[in-house]
């Protein structure tokens, strides 16, 4: 059996492929020199972020931190930045803070955090857009491996 944070991840993928039906989105995969025609979307596992622990019986309470990044190429610099602005909308109407998405009860939330954009120049091709967003979530589990 998969630990939580194995399934929260896959869920948050599957809500990804669902927010971005026109996007290439897939995880833990390397760059690509070419970007798909609607953007690429890359789920990274991340790292953990904090842990609470309980010890009698041991319970622990992690907060997960999974790097996305999302990546546009385009020649035109107002349409490559309008494009991954649509985008970053698209991702906060996905995982809104006022209404905490929970993954179907899995974690206790999940929220965009720490937005970064990047200009990416192409060498013989069109400029690449990207922005890395930590995407920060929480559960409690038994397991001290999460």
């Amino acid at each position: 059996m998969a630990t939580i944070r194995e399934q929260a991840l896959e869920a948050i993928l599957a809500k990804l492929r669902l927010v971005f039906p026109d996007q290439d989105v897939a995880r833990n995969r390397n760059p690509r020199s070419r970007v798909a025609a609607a953007g690429d979307v890359v789920l990274y596992d991340g790292e953990e972020a904090g842990r609470l622990s309980e010890m009698s019986p041991p319970y622990f309470i992690i907060t997960w931190s999974a790097d996305l990044q999302i990546f546009i190429q385009e020649p035109d610099s107002a349409v490559r930045d309008q494009c991954l602005d649509d985008l970053l909308v698209t991702l906060a109407a996905a995982f809104p803070e006022d209404n905490l998405e929970t993954l179907g009860g899995l974690v206790q939330f999940v929220l965009p955090r720490n937005l970064d954009l990047l200009d990416e120049p192409v060498e013989g091709g069109a400029d690449i857009k990207a922005a890395v967003i930590n995407l920060e979530f929480e559960y409690g589990t038994s397991s001290s491996v999460g």
